[in-house]
């Protein structure tokens, strides 16, 4: 697959095909992928070989969405502060910064948890986690 303007970034997937249900809103869910996609398409911006991919896989009763790119990562110094408000490491005509600060959010007010496990130097990886509908159900 190809995503937006750059016919060279490839997007390769593994998606489990026997993941539960989760109890969420499919429109901001999608609005938190937009995000960490359109995320990871700037950031390959000049890199050779540009590829996101894009995991999805059951860890006890949590739903995993994993994306990660092979751009230059996040630097160490920004990476405590990528999901605060506002905060970029992009030019000004590039975003505002709320892009992750938003995603975090959303997928907070979902009870689950998105998370940055990247390397320096090794491109950058979010993982985004949502209960099932068991451990939703568990937690009233």
């Amino acid at each position: 697959a190809r995503i937006g303007t750059d016919p060279r970034i490839v997007v390769s997937t593994e998606l489990d095909d026997a993941l539960p249900l989760v109890k969420a809103s499919p429109r901001r869910l999608v609005q938190v992928l937009v995000n960490l996609l359109v995320n990871a398409r700037q950031a390959l911006s000049g890199t050779e070989q540009p590829r996101i991919r894009v995991e999805t896989r059951l860890d006890g009763d949590w739903v995993e969405v994993g994306v990660r790119d092979n751009g230059p990562g996040i630097p160490e110094h920004s990476q405590e502060r990528i999901f605060d408000p506002f905060f970029t490491t992009k030019g000004p005509d590039q975003g505002t910064g709320l892009g992750l600060a938003v995603a975090f959010d959303i997928v907070r007010d979902h009870g689950g948890s998105l998370e940055e496990r990247s390397r320096p130097g090794e491109g950058a990886h979010f993982v985004l986690r949502i209960p099932t509908r068991g451990r939703e159900s568990r937690r009233r």
